[in-house]
């Protein structure tokens, strides 16, 4: 299954990243680049898929295809404790 992201700006002026489906924000950003950043390693962990930025009236302006990879994780945010990998036996 593909991701799909939507950046779009607030009526504040930062910029939103939204999950397809949803109506709340998952990541708000200072500016458009920070966002599709985010927005693109959001859906690249997730294995694929699309980030799409919209105008004010939305209508999509920009789409981008992100292709997956696997993400290390080294640390658990806030958690202090490493995630390693199993030992062969």
């Amino acid at each position: 299954m593909t991701a799909k992201r939507y950046v779009k700006q607030n009526a504040s002026g930062s910029w939103d990243v939204l999950k397809e489906g949803h109506r709340r924000s998952a990541i708000r950003a200072p500016s458009k680049q920070k966002a599709v950043a985010r927005a693109s390693h959001l859906v690249q962990s997730e294995g694929g898929g699309h980030v799409q930025v919209m105008n004010e009236m939305g209508k999509v302006m920009d789409t981008r295809k992100i292709t997956g990879r696997t993400v290390k994780a080294t640390k658990r945010a806030g958690s202090g404790s490493t995630l390693r990998k199993s030992k062969r036996r």
